[in-house]
């Protein structure tokens, strides 16, 4: 599956989520704010967890907020607002929102990957 079908299918699933949710007005989640996940040169690598508050399915998303290698809490604001997380917490999901920190000039996209080398 190339990356263009996988964004689709991945757009068509959250629409299909959105659709079935009614309108709350409680959030459906509990949020853990900048949890170290890993560390890359000394620097943490930081995601939020947002886990269910009514009864878990025992599954979990990741969630990459991240996008043209930039990565900052506004992008964890625009899924909250478009209810990511209120969708999939509401149906038992706890959803890992990952930050890779790419904005640091250390990790630009012209030095991803050296390390590995």
């Amino acid at each position: 599956m190339n990356m263009r079908h996988l964004a689709t299918y991945t757009f068509s699933i959250l629409l299909f989520a959105a659709s079935t949710v009614p309108a709350q007005d409680s959030v459906s989640y509990d949020q853990k704010i900048d949890v170290v996940y890993g560390e890359v040169h000394g620097t943490g690598l930081l995601m939020d967890v947002f886990t269910p508050k009514g009864k878990s399915n025992g599954l979990a998303i990741i969630d990459v907020v991240s996008g043209a290698f930039f990565s900052d809490r506004g992008k964890i604001r625009e899924h909250t607002m478009g209810r990511i997380y209120q969708i999939f917490c509401a149906r038992g999901y706890t959803v890992f929102a990952l930050r890779p920190g790419l904005r640091l000039p250390r990790f630009d996209g012209q030095r991803i990957g050296e390390d590995r080398v």
